[in-house]
């Protein structure tokens, strides 16, 4: 048995179907139901624009991922040499996903959305971001100074002046032993 493959248009089809094979042996008759799926799924980033910076810490990364008979969508990472710094298969819920992202810090970052649905359609789109790096560097005034007074003698309390003592003490005690 043998069909030949014909273009049809995006639709659900019955098809009937009746087999007789050369010995006269023949089934039922058939009705299938088949769904043509020729539309790729569309894919989109959101709150991420393209060729802009942002910082290293800011890595959620948003999206819708729509089709009728979705299968996979991963998420990938490239640093500046096109190199993948991180990849993930993402869960889509409600047609929407939201991923912790890893980047490679002070650099471009490539960031391509790829899907595919069941019936084998593929569709990608990509962003580009310069991530910067998050150094926290505060501002000091090293040339500032402050003047400090330092009264060691009325620092001294009665606790402390006897703890001193008792040092003493110990100190001279074993000295005397290793005569």
């Amino acid at each position: 048995m043998s069909l030949k493959q014909i273009p049809v248009a995006e639709e659900e089809y019955l098809i009937g179907v009746h087999v007789v094979d050369k010995a006269g042996n023949q089934n039922d008759d058939e009705i299938l139901n088949v769904k043509v799926d020729n539309s790729s799924p569309v894919v989109n980033f959101t709150g991420l624009v393209n060729n802009t910076p942002i910082r290293f810490n800011e890595n959620i990364v948003k999206g819708d991922v729509l089709d009728t008979s979705f299968e996979s969508a991963k998420l990938i990472i490239k640093n500046k040499t096109m190199v993948i710094v991180s990849q993930y298969d993402l869960t889509i819920s409600n047609n929407k996903f939201l991923e912790r992202v890893e980047f490679a810090p002070d650099q471009n970052n490539t960031l391509e959305l790829n899907a595919k649905d069941k019936a084998g359609n593929t569709n990608n789109t990509s962003r580009q971001v310069f991530v910067k790096n998050n150094y926290i560097r505060p501002t000091l005034d090293v040339n500032r100074s402050v003047p400090v007074k330092i009264d060691a003698k009325n620092e001294m309390t009665p606790r402390s002046n006897s703890f001193l003592i008792s040092i003493k003490q110990m100190l001279l005690h074993n000295n005397s032993n290793n005569i």
